[in-house]
């Protein structure tokens, strides 16, 4: 077998372009009837069924291959490729896990810490307005008295609200980088297939 050389992202586009061909291609009759020697919908003979049969068996299980084949070379290639993003070392194999599975989850984390840091933002807000009504409502305050408000109606806001913004900025930065990255490498990256 002759093995033809092609960039990854050649093979991706094949492979994108195949999955709309494979429906019409399974979808080719696997069986037929013979009554007298003919087919009862084509008016093949047998032999001709047969041998089309076989083909269009043959034709699949090919297509099969090249998928196969173009995928593992495509995931060796990226298990040896080595990249930089967002500062950091991986294969692209790596970075696609990353991207993929952990990116995800940490977007999920960032928005849920984002919305209880806008509600306790809120809160504190409130709470901030009920402190200085309590402040404005004493006619001659004392420093006792006011010490004494202090202590019961001043809200004090604690958030990690600069980690997450950093979070954020990595997520950001990671997915535009590696989406760069990775066209720039399966354009130039070749695979035997």
């Amino acid at each position: 077998m002759t093995l033809n050389t092609i960039t990854v992202s050649r093979a991706l586009t094949w492979l994108k372009h195949f999955v709309p061909k494979w429906s019409s291609q399974i979808n080719k009759r696997a069986a037929d009837v013979i009554v007298n020697g003919r087919s009862m919908l084509h008016g093949q003979s047998a032999v001709e069924i047969t041998d089309e049969l076989k083909s269009t068996h043959q034709s699949i299980v090919d297509q099969v291959k090249m998928v196969y084949e173009k995928r593992k070379a495509i995931n060796s290639e990226n298990q040896k490729t080595l990249i930089s993003v967002d500062g950091k070392e991986y294969t692209i194999a790596d970075a696609m896990i990353y991207r993929q599975h952990a990116i995800p989850l940490l977007e999920q984390y960032v928005n849920a810490a984002t919305n209880s840091i806008n509600i306790a933002r809120r809160q504190f807000a409130d709470q901030n307005g009920k402190y200085q009504d309590a402040v404005q409502a004493q006619q001659n305050p004392t420093e006792a008295s006011l010490q004494s408000i202090k202590a019961l109606f001043e809200p004090t806001l604690i958030t990690n609200t600069v980690e997450i913004e950093k979070l954020g900025e990595h997520i950001r930065s990671f997915k535009l980088e590696f989406d760069a990255i990775l066209s720039e490498k399966n354009s130039i990256t070749t695979i035997e297939v």
